[in-house]
């Protein structure tokens, strides 16, 4: 009997399968035994990628007890919104990516036709029916069957977590299961605009429309790790928003955050927790899951005019304060008050920014308006400036700062810690020792004022099936 499966859960294939064998086996008087299983194995080139990115699936180690030879039937599960596709490949080279065929013939069989014009009048074009792609080395593509062989591939077009699953069946009817569940690296955001960066190499990616029409103003983000959506701070309106990290369609104002009066900073905690700073060096905090009200932290503005950044230390969890005007240093808070200078953060010729190395937070980075980067010890002593990024960075141009999540874990190793350079209108990008610095990547290419940078969420919810695939069993 024939029996067709969608690549259901285990126990389901499992019951459709014994199914099938037992009604074959009725009346044979031979004695019923399940089919031998293979072992589905999916090794992933990688299991994480920037967005924008390719996953590299190969299941060509799964095994055959039987000798048959493999049926494959991949299945994709993408974050909600995402349009990513298992893709098509090349018959004589499986990590060729390819989408048509050429030589196309006409129905009738009598000419090769790139249209229906092309052929005779009760004729048509049979697309794809070609043995050459303009895409493979040689040889044809394998149009169609993208989630069908030993390989399979797709780009990563949004941030988040993607789950792909593997059946393979045998020839007799054994079949097994392989689940890879897959994430992208966070995605760089530059404020002033909202546009994304591959977070280890910069490629350009999509820019946000929402943020530009209902958080115009903008001068501070930062990435809710709970929710995994995207807050601005919005110093003219008054208001801290949230956009969805998916396709920054606006959500609202965050929760309670609207009873502000004048928002300068904001920064989360690693207990997940939202802190933000106002103009008179108030600090409030904020459950981070629905944005209401918590407690007031307190006043920062010990010995300074106004605080124009914070920072929460993943080492002491203390909170960081910026003053903003030349020669002073940042500050150390907690919820008894103020304890006292973050070590030698004064050397900045004017201090704007301050940020920890992200992923191994063994070095703080100050970000100095005058046109340099230093790097510290995490207690901020110690502090040299950075001659690598000297070159790229202009007077008056540092703006923000950022430490990479990935880069500890990502092999970017020069992408350590990322700077704003409002003047010159990129980002630069430093290893952790500071030593080596380049341009980020298409930052160069952004129309922006460039006054904040932020990393984007690490996952969102994996919810949505982009591609399936069905597959006819007969048993024997």
């Amino acid at each position: 009997m024939t029996l067709k499966l969608r690549t259901f859960p285990s126990v389901i294939l499992a019951a459709a399968l014994a199914l099938s064998w037992l009604s074959a086996g009725c009346g044979s008087g031979d004695s019923l035994s399940a089919p031998a299983s293979p072992g589905a194995e999916i090794v992933p080139a990688s299991y994480i990628v920037d967005v924008g990115g390719r996953y590299q699936l190969d299941a060509s180690g799964s095994t055959d007890p039987v000798g048959g030879g493999l049926t494959y039937s991949w299945r994709l599960f993408a974050p909600t919104g995402s349009a990513a596709v298992l893709e098509d490949h090349c018959e004589d080279n499986p990590l060729e990516v390819c989408a048509s065929n050429d030589d196309d013939v006409c129905s009738d069989g009598l000419g090769f036709c790139a249209s229906d014009d092309d052929c005779a009048e009760d004729a048509t074009c049979l697309f794809n029916t070609g043995t050459v792609s303009p895409q493979c080395t040689t040889g044809m593509c394998r149009v169609g069957e993208g989630d069908q062989g030993a390989n399979a591939s797709f780009v990563a077009d949004l941030a988040g977590s993607y789950e792909v699953r593997l059946v393979t069946f045998t020839s007799q009817g054994g079949t097994d299961i392989e689940v890879a569940h897959l994430e992208t690296f966070p995605t760089l955001y530059v404020v002033g605009s909202l546009a994304g960066f591959g977070g280890t190499e910069g490629a350009a990616l999509a820019e946000l429309d929402d943020p530009d029409v209902f958080a115009p103003d903008a001068t501070r983000g930062a990435a809710n790790p709970v929710t995994g959506n995207l807050l601005l701070l919005d110093r003219t309106l008054g208001e801290i928003r949230e956009f969805s990290a998916v396709d920054g369609s606006v959500i609202g104002s965050f929760g309670q955050t609207s009873q502000l009066t004048d928002p300068v900073d904001l920064a989360f905690s690693e207990t997940g927790e939202l802190y933000v700073v106002e103009g008179d060096g108030v600090v409030s905090v904020f459950n981070a899951a629905n944005g209401l009200f918590v407690s007031v932290f307190g006043d920062v503005t010990s010995g300074a005019e106004e605080v124009i950044n914070i920072a929460i230390s993943p080492l002491t969890g203390e909170l960081l304060a910026v003053d903003g005007r030349a020669g002073e240093p940042a500050r150390r808070y907690d919820a008894s008050g103020f304890l006292g200078d973050l070590g030698e953060t004064s050397v900045a010729g004017r201090l704007v920014d301050i940020a920890f190395a992200g992923g191994l937070p063994g070095s703080l980075f100050l970000a100095d308006a005058t046109g340099n980067l230093y790097r510290c010890s995490a207690d901020g002593s110690s502090c040299a400036v950075s001659a690598a990024a000297d070159g790229l960075l202009a007077g008056g141009g540092p703006s923000a700062v950022a430490g990479n999540p990935s880069y500890a874990f990502s092999g970017a190793s020069s992408a350590a810690v990322l700077l704003a350079d409002a003047v010159n209108g990129w980002v630069v990008a430093c290893n952790e020792a500071a030593t080596s610095c380049q341009v980020f990547g298409d930052t160069d290419t952004l129309s922006s004022d460039f006054s904040d940078l932020f990393y984007g969420p690490t996952e969102t919810p994996t919810t949505t099936s982009t591609s399936s695939t069905t597959t006819t069993l007969t048993g024997g």
